[in-house]
């Protein structure tokens, strides 16, 4: 079992950081000018919030583990059989995925049309555990 860490981009663990922070000082706000129904309603989901926030920060990683390669971020977690991968390409599309930054694989896999995408710190390693050539890309036999 091999674990890559999600390479993270500044901007968006300022992003990240910022709705935090943002969403922490109106909690804060909340709780001193509004009103008991409000903070019931309302802190709940600051709380959620800030944990999905903090947690896609901190954990969105990717395991190759036997016969699966497994995507957390977050709360969210995906499995996909290697040998269902089809190919793995170079991206820098934006679209969501559990990807920390904008350099991105996207791997094309059988039940999927579209592919999912991540952005593994160590590329190259990812690459060759999952059998594919670094250079090329193209499945390893």
């Amino acid at each position: 079992m091999k674990r890559f860490e999600s390479k993270k981009d500044r901007w968006i663990v300022f992003v990240l950081w910022g709705a935090v922070i943002v969403i922490l000082f109106t909690s804060f706000k909340l709780l001193t000018d509004s009103g008991v129904t409000t903070n019931l309603l309302l802190q709940p989901v600051n709380l959620l919030t800030i944990y999905i926030c903090l947690s896609v920060l901190y954990q969105t990683y990717y395991i190759i583990n036997g016969e699966y390669l497994i995507l957390r971020s977050g709360p969210i977690v995906k499995r996909i059989r290697i040998d269902d991968i089809t190919a793995i390409k170079e991206t820098k599309d934006m679209l969501s995925s559990p990807a920390l930054s904008i350099d991105r694989l996207k791997i094309i896999y059988k039940q999927s049309k579209v592919g999912i995408m991540v952005s593994p710190l160590e590329k190259e390693l990812f690459l060759r555990e999952l059998g594919f050539d670094p250079d090329t890309f193209n499945k390893l036999s």
